[in-house]
């Protein structure tokens, strides 16, 4: 009985060895059993579409106005530290960059710019599919250029809560290395950036200039490549 027993204990301790352990074949079939920690870190190369509005505020005759931009696209990327809970559940921390855009009237010249931080929840289905939600803050940042302008900071930075919806896809290339792809909609509010400029004309006049960029709704596609430790 006592060898029966021991016989039964040592099965179970392979078969829960066997679960715990993850296998892959190398060169001539060899099957190698390594432990994975359940972290893995994602490079991603994102191309952002971003849609806002402008809105100019200016004692200089009275103006004002607005401009109206949509699906500007951006080059941007971003690295990501996750973790996987049980089999369908995984945790990500992200540091991303919008990337630039620049547009370019006459004299003028804008800039706007986007670094973020995000925590996202992520649940993987057995389609290779994954759905998920992200909150943190971004950095909306500006840049105004002109001859003109004769005081008040050049760039501006704000802090603005960020959040979004994800759509992925992750196909497994071998033991260590997935291929993902990533569709996020995120949205966050952007910066109030004020100039002084002169006239050109009389330059003893000097007025103000403000920008006030409203709600930014980012469309972002993204392909990574994630590394599992």
């Amino acid at each position: 009985m006592k060898r029966l027993n021991f016989l039964i204990f040592g099965i179970c301790l392979m078969g829960s060895t066997a679960d715990a352990a993850q296998n892959y074949l190398i060169g001539d079939d060899r099957r190698v059993y390594e432990q994975k920690t359940g972290w893995y870190a994602t490079l991603r190369a994102e191309m952002n579409l971003l849609s806002w509005t402008n809105s100019y505020y200016s004692d200089w005759v009275g103006y004002g106005g607005s401009d109206d931009y949509s699906y500007e696209p951006a080059l941007g990327g971003s690295l990501t530290v996750g973790k996987t809970f049980s089999y369908f559940w995984r945790g990500e921390v992200e540091f991303g960059y919008t990337g630039n855009f620049m547009d370019k009237d006459s004299a003028i010249e804008f800039n706007f710019s986007t670094p973020y931080l995000l925590f996202s929840a992520l649940h993987d289905f057995n389609n290779d599919f994954y759905l998920g939600a992200s909150l943190g803050v971004a950095f909306p940042t500006t840049s105004w250029d002109w001859d003109a302008f004769i005081s008040g900071p050049r760039q501006k930075t704000s802090i603005s809560p960020m959040g979004g919806f994800i759509l992925g896809f992750s196909h497994r290339l071998d033991y260590r290395f997935i291929l993902d792809l990533r569709y996020r909609l995120a949205g966050f509010y952007g910066t109030k950036h004020s100039r002084n400029f002169e006239d050109t004309a009389t330059p003893s006049n000097t007025y103000y200039f403000q920008s006030d960029i409203g709600l930014v709704l980012d469309n972002q596609f993204s392909v990574g490549l994630r590394y599992e430790f």
